[in-house]
């Protein structure tokens, strides 16, 4: 029984390795698109470690990924501490089909970053963080401000 949860496992990390690795060579961080727009000044503004987006497209990005329940739960667990694919699973309590496609979904946007490794079976395993430790949404009219904190 133990060595079929072992290969369980592996298979997971192999495959979450796989995931990671696709999607982060072929994304644009979220990180690297709020620099952009921080150095230009452009729709951005920055205050106490809070940096408040306008730009309808960042707006839209954010609001889709919380509106989402799965992607939610994701966020807020790893929002104080990175995590596993396994931990995140055991710990958001989603099915595990639709929790790889909704992590990697999210690490695709760059709502999810890694943050370091730990070994697990013997294997290197990534461990992931919210992007953000807090998300506001401020709707005013016809114009919607999202303002975040991001993580350490």
């Amino acid at each position: 029984m133990d060595s079929l949860l072992g290969e369980k496992d592996k298979r997971d990390a192999n495959l979450a390795k796989h995931y990671s690795e696709h999607y982060m060579a072929n994304t644009v961080n979220l990180h690297s698109l709020l620099d952009e727009l921080k150095s230009s000044k452009k729709t951005l503004y920055h205050d106490d470690n809070f940096i408040k987006i306008e730009d309808p497209s960042l707006v839209i990005l954010i609001i889709e990924n919380y509106a989402d329940v799965d992607k939610r739960k994701i966020l807020e667990k790893t929002s104080d501490a990175s995590k596993t694919l396994m931990e995140m699973l055991r710990i958001c309590k989603i099915p595990q089909t639709s929790a790889y496609r909704k992590i990697m979904s999210l690490v695709q946007q760059g709502l999810l970053i890694p943050d370091g490794f730990t070994f697990s079976h013997g294997r290197k395993v990534i461990k992931y963080k919210s992007a953000f430790e807090r998300v506001g949404i401020d709707i005013f009219r016809n114009n919607v401000t999202v303002t975040v904190q991001l993580s350490r």
